[in-house]
């Protein structure tokens, strides 16, 4: 199995709902870490959540009021996604290539954070 067909399958058995592969070479070292490609994937939120933030003014705002984001899809969703590009950029450098989560965590650790936009 080539490279790009085993991080599909790790994904996609991780729970990834799509999953693209992107030249990112031309873009400043600062953006793209020195790395020339990125690997998109995201894990698709139910209609029912969608039709529920639609209809609801100040959705955020709300959950954040009653203490509920801990329990929102949106939240849990992020997280999963996040340990996910932990797992597979993990996998990535014990295989021998350079990798990079942007995953909140290592986004924190790093120093990455770009504050101005």
């Amino acid at each position: 199995m080539d490279l790009e067909n085993d991080i599909k399958y790790q994904l996609t058995k991780q729970g990834a709902d799509f999953i693209h592969f992107v030249d990112i070479s031309f873009l400043s070292k600062g953006q793209n870490k020195g790395l020339p490609n990125a690997i998109l994937f995201g894990i698709v939120l139910s209609p029912a959540y969608l039709q529920k933030v639609s209809k609801t003014k100040a959705y955020v705002e709300k959950m954040k009021q009653t203490r509920q984001i801990q329990n929102d899809e949106f939240h849990l969703t992020e997280l999963k996604t996040d340990r996910i590009a932990d797992k597979l950029a993990k996998y990535l450098l014990d295989t021998g290539f350079n990798a990079y989560s942007q995953s909140e965590a290592n986004i924190e650790k790093t120093g990455f954070y770009n504050i101005e936009g």
